[in-house]
């Protein structure tokens, strides 16, 4: 860092900031002689808000008549939010930050003006969380403006919004956001230990983030859950979580992340409490049925059909004659097109993008039907898998499933629903060891807490549920 005290006169500053910088062209640098005394107001024209800083702060010190002022007074003059700051040693990045830098001939010191841009996307709905019912703002790349978005939902004065810069090369700002006396103290600790050790140059996403500071790198189950709407994250502040909101991004982190908690969308909470229940449990059925359905399926076809009804073996078996490949082939050829399908509607055009994901998906299963490639009960039930996985609130939770799948679909396709089994059994007893900050990630099945399944797969009314912060987080008992 660039130490401003021991740099001399006031030109060798200016020039040494300069240098610091590389010379680039849009830092400016606005020399103002008053009297004896010699100012310079810099600032990167590409980080400021340009009428507002005219306005604010280089009109209103070339109208003052006094010669020689101190850098306190000239907090008093402009009229953009100020501050004076007795060592130089941070110069650097309050410019990189947006601030106008105002220094003189005569003092150390320095003042910084707040005029940093507010140009950026607007608050509009999420595009990849939607919802029928609730608040439909979404968080921006601005971190500002996310802030407010938190302040509007928790006007409480023990939120709390601490301050810390990330990444050795980009500096990025991250907030960190609990609200004191609800979360509990060692959550806390554990985040900031964790982010204080991040080593990375380059943080351009939350994503980032989270991976330096995951619980186990390797594990398919996401144990730090991400979203871009404030109600969610409101809400989850309230029961006792911690948020990390990241600048550039409108994604924000929330810590513990609960298994359960990946079937819960936030309009459960905002209609009646028996609706939000079915459709919880219908979440739950569908990523189980998205991830079991096309091993079972294989299995039942290829190892165990005397379990398949007498009729249903016969359409089967009418079906499969004269297709070249087993049952395990077909399926891993169509569950293949189908992601391939996926992804491109994702990358495609917004306008085409659904067209080609749906009429490709029908055009290529009915043209591998009629060719003899595939038979028609694949296609039905690796439709029907694909359609269940877009159940999911959770994008990353979903892409988990779709995995699961696979593996579940070669287990059953080698050793059929014995291998199936044993490797339920293996992603039970590791989901089960898993830990996300602390607290147990299938909490509270396991630790078994009765009280606390009142919120779960389920929703009580609210009547019901006098506290619905899940014990080991933020409750005290």
């Amino acid at each position: 860092m660039l130490n401003m005290r021991k740099k001399g006169s006031f030109h060798k500053r200016i020039e040494h900031i300069k240098q610091a910088f590389g010379q680039p062209e849009d830092l400016i640098f606005h020399i103002v002689e008053k009297g004896s005394v010699s100012l310079a107001i810099i600032y990167f024209k590409s980080l400021v808000e340009q009428v507002e800083l005219k306005r604010g702060v280089v009109k209103k010190i070339q109208a003052s008549s006094e010669d020689d002022y101190f850098l306190d007074e000239y907090m008093n003059i402009v009229t953009t939010p100020a501050s004076l700051k007795e060592s130089s040693d941070e110069l650097l990045n309050d410019l990189l930050e947006g601030m106008a830098v105002i220094i003189l001939s005569n003092s150390n010191a320095y003042v910084i003006c707040d005029v940093s841009s507010t140009e950026g996307r607007d608050i509009v709905p999420s595009e990849t969380e939607i919802n029928i019912r609730g608040p439909h703002e979404a968080f921006t790349e601005r971190l500002d403006k996310n802030i407010g978005l938190l302040r509007m939902r928790i006007r409480n004065p023990n939120l709390r919004l601490v301050s810390l810069q990330l990444g050795n090369v980009t500096k990025t700002k991250v907030i960190v956001s609990y609200i004191e006396g609800t979360a509990p103290k060692e959550i806390i600790d554990e985040v900031f230990t964790r982010l204080n050790q991040v080593d990375i140059n380059i943080i351009l996403e939350s994503q980032m983030i989270e991976e330096a500071i995951v619980d186990k790198q390797a594990s398919l189950f996401p144990t730090i859950s991400n979203t871009e709407l404030p109600a969610k994250v409101a809400s989850r502040l309230i029961e006792g979580r911690v948020a990390i909101l990241t600048e550039g991004t409108p994604f924000a982190l929330t810590v513990p992340a609960l298994f359960t908690e990946f079937f819960q969308a936030p309009e459960d909470y905002y209609q009646r409490w028996d609706i939000a229940s079915l459709l919880r449990l219908l979440r739950f059925t569908t990523f189980i049925w998205g991830t079991l359905v096309p091993g079972l399926f294989v299995a039942l076809t290829t190892y165990h059909q005397e379990m398949i009804p007498s009729l249903l073996l016969y359409s089967f078996a009418a079906q499969r004659e004269g297709l070249p490949y087993p049952s395990l082939v077909e399926v891993l050829i169509m569950e293949f097109i189908f992601e391939v399908l996926r992804e491109a509607g994702v990358r495609m055009p917004v306008a085409i993008g659904s067209a080609i994901s749906i009429v490709g998906a029908l055009v290529l299963g009915q043209a591998a039907v009629q060719a003899g490639l595939i038979s028609a009960a694949v296609v039905i039930v690796v439709s029907l898998t694909a359609v269940a996985n877009f159940v999911s609130p959770a994008y990353n939770f979903g892409v988990t499933g779709r995995i699961l799948r696979f593996g579940f679909l070669l287990a059953g396709g080698t050793l059929g629903f014995y291998g199936m089994f044993f490797l339920f059994l293996v992603v039970l007893i590791h989901s089960a060891s898993l830990q996300s900050f602390g607290v147990s990630y299938l909490t509270p099945f396991a630790p078994l807490n009765l009280r606390d399944l009142r919120d779960t797969f389920v929703r009580l009314p609210d009547n019901w549920v006098k506290n619905q912060i899940p014990k080991g987080i933020g409750r005290k008992e």
